[in-house]
């Protein structure tokens, strides 16, 4: 069962969180390279959205999706 622990925007994103697992939606095919997501990724660690789960040790995987949401 998958659970969205956050949907918010992000840099005119739409972006989902569920623990080690963020999705970025991008609706224009903007997203080129790792810029973007990692900003995007160091934005949502400085807020606290992974606190909850985000140590040391812990891998994040991001999902880019280029269809419209």
């Amino acid at each position: 069962m998958k659970f969205n622990l956050y949907n918010t925007r992000v840099m005119g994103y739409k972006v989902t969180i569920r623990p080690f697992i963020i999705g970025i939606y991008d609706d224009s095919d903007d997203i080129e390279g790792q810029n973007i997501p990692n900003k995007i990724v160091k934005y949502l660690i400085d807020e606290g959205f992974c606190d909850s789960w985000l140590d040391d040790d812990a891998s994040i995987k991001v999902n880019i999706y280029k269809h419209k949401c």
